[in-house]
């Protein structure tokens, strides 16, 4: 019985067929390169950032949008932007609206506002305070 072009007797290929043992291609070389590099370069910013973080303060900065009624009060939307390089915990957030000859203050505490991050949240007031003065602060905060 004849055996199939290409089989030699242990069932390897034929001699024509063998390739020669290399090693790796250029392009795994200087893959390997690239990634060894950007790993190396990630650890030193992130050893940067771990190192230096604890010098910053909390740098706030308060936005609010337009009041919408929510049930029989007015949610005043807030989004709290920390803009500075440290976390701040239990933040106290102040909204004072001054209208009709009256003054009303309405506040929330935040967890936390992370770092370069920001946090929603909401202040309520009985009346549309759309028809008035609002002044939305942060009034203060604690180290985490």
């Amino acid at each position: 019985m004849s055996r199939p072009e290409g089989e030699g007797d242990a069932g390897s290929p034929s001699p024509e067929r063998q390739h020669p043992a290399r090693g790796p291609h250029r392009g795994e070389w200087l893959l390997g390169l690239v990634s060894a590099a950007l790993v190396c370069a990630l650890l030193g910013y992130l050893g940067y950032e771990a190192l230096t973080a604890r010098d910053g303060v909390p740098v706030f900065v308060v936005e609010t949008q337009a009041p919408r009624p929510a049930g029989e009060q007015f949610l005043v939307p807030v989004t709290v932007r920390n803009e500075g390089r440290r976390t701040a915990a239990a933040v106290e957030i102040e909204g004072r609206f001054e209208g009709g000859g009256e003054s009303v203050v309405s506040t929330v505490t935040l967890d936390y506002v992370p770092a370069r991050g920001e946090v929603d949240a909401g202040l309520l007031f009985p009346q549309n305070p759309g028809k008035g003065t609002l002044t939305v602060r942060v009034l203060g905060y604690a180290n985490p």
